[in-house]
């Protein structure tokens, strides 16, 4: 079990096994270190800097709590920091404690070796040798340091980069309590590590002993659901483990591969909501984050951008080409009952089917009255109450980040765009960051800096 790990000590027990196997790790406890990470800036002193520790911020919304940035940049774009290159892969960069993570895989997909028939009337002395085996893709986490970009650590272990329609890597973003860091492959492994040294704590395989399900997974573009902290558990798309051992907590059996799990209020208490696709028919389950139970369940259809949760409402961005265009339900309040899927007819919904409209990737991000969201072709605006579009900006699959009356948007061309988070949303200022990428990746903002991130590994600060 190859486990690859720079800038510190590492422990691993287990055997050793050939270049061309997976390496897949099992749940066990370990110490051990490695991780990696890019950015870029936004020149101002910010009032209130957060922290940006996991997908889509701090509230988990795609917003900054920033103000006072300075988005009057010079022409060749905002000031660069540092640079680094962490790896193919969607997976977010995230901030915590003066250290920034970010991920990405070191392969390239495998060539193909096929055997070769010999030429006809020929005797085969012997049969063609099998093809060579291919060494196995790596995943690898780094840890740079926010402010100078050096190289702190990196922590890597067997992969696959698997490409389908993207560049291949890991999907889901890591997570940080400041203490640990938490990271979830594409395949199904997760790894738990000390978020200064990079040394392993613990990992746990969602897949042990179930290779076929793995495969199936894989077939369909491999697990994207980012892990979402809660008190003392770390909550993955179908599982919570303890965060300090890696226990099982309880599972979440049906919940989406795609969808995160998000945190929300009800009745004043913490709890989460996942995405069930598989079980007691497909909807949002909300449920306690300590112990799993289950709070209410509302029939819905998602694509695969998260729910955006706010003041007992739930937006969500129709796909395209799906006969469920964007919507806007209510949520169940006090008293509503656990075990009996509830009906809640959004209050409104987007024909965004006869528009062209829709998205199967995006995710949104409310400002006011308005939910901007990236759709397939387009930034767009609605008007929260009715659901009508009030502007739009010709942008491919981009996900917002709002910030003091401002929208950040990283298109999948590399370049930044700033906008008003306003009906018109009048385009303030762009600057090419990055070269372009298979697709965008929403950046982390914190401490007044930028990071920006393609999907070709190529990371900014």
């Amino acid at each position: 079990m190859p486990i690859h790990v720079e800038g510190g000590e590492l422990r691993v027990e287990g055997k050793g096994h050939d270049s061309g196997s997976s390496g897949l790790l099992r749940s066990t406890l370990h110490p051990l270190l490695s991780t990696g990470m890019l950015a870029a800036l936004l020149a101002a002193a910010a009032c209130s800097a957060e922290d940006w520790p996991q997908w889509r911020g701090p509230t988990h919304d795609a917003a900054s709590p920033e103000k006072g940035l300075n988005f009057a940049w010079p022409a060749e774009g905002p000031k660069q920091f540092w640079k680094a290159s962490v790896g193919k892969g969607a997976s977010a960069p995230i901030v915590c404690g003066g250290r920034v993570y970010a991920m990405g895989n070191d392969g390239s997909p495998a060539p193909k070796v096929e055997k070769k028939t010999p030429p006809a009337g020929t005797e085969a002395i012997k049969p063609e040798a099998d093809p060579p085996k291919v060494q196995s893709d790596h995943d690898t986490l780094y840890c740079f340091d926010a402010e100078s970009g050096k190289e702190l650590w990196k922590f890597g272990y067997d992969c696959p980069l698997h490409v389908l329609s993207d560049a291949g890597g890991p999907n889901a973003t890591p997570a940080c309590d400041g203490k640990l860091v938490f990271t979830l492959s594409k395949a199904g492994q997760i790894h738990c590590l000390d978020a200064e040294k990079g040394a392993l704590v613990w990992a746990h395989d969602l897949f042990k002993d179930k290779e076929d399900i793995r495969k199936k997974v894989l077939i369909w573009g491999g697990i994207a659901s980012s892990p979402l902290l809660s008190g003392g558990q770390v909550i993955f798309n179908s599982v919570a483990l303890e965060k300090a051992t890696g226990k099982v907590k309880y599972e979440l059996p049906g919940a989406s591969r795609w969808v995160s799990p998000t945190p929300l209020k009800v009745n004043g208490l913490d709890a989460a909501v996942v995405y069930m696709q598989a079980h007691k028919g497909s909807g949002l389950m909300a449920f306690q984050p300590e112990s799993g139970k289950e709070v209410w369940r509302v029939n819905m259809k998602l694509g695969s951008g998260d729910p955006l949760i706010f003041e007992g409402k739930c937006f969500v961005s129709g796909r395209a080409g799906n006969e469920d265009g964007s919507r806007l339900y209510d949520l169940p309040k006090d008293g509503a009952a656990a075990g009996q899927p509830l009906e809640s007819p959004p209050l409104w919904q987007a024909d965004d089917k006869a528009k062209g409209e829709g998205s199967y990737w995006g995710n949104a991000v409310r400002v006011g009255e308005f939910v901007f969201s990236g759709e397939d072709k387009a930034l767009v605006c609605r008007d929260l109450k009715t659901g009508e579009v009030k502007g739009s900006f010709k942008a491919e699959n981009v996900q917002p980040l709002a910030v003091d009356g401002k929208l950040l948007v990283h298109a999948c061309n590399g370049q930044v765009l700033v906008f008003e988070a306003a009906a018109e949303m009048k385009l303030l200022v762009k600057a090419q960051v990055l070269p372009g990428g298979k697709f965008s990746i929403l950046p982390a903002l914190a401490q007044g800096r930028l990071y920006v991130k393609n999907s070709n590994g190529d990371l900014v600060c």
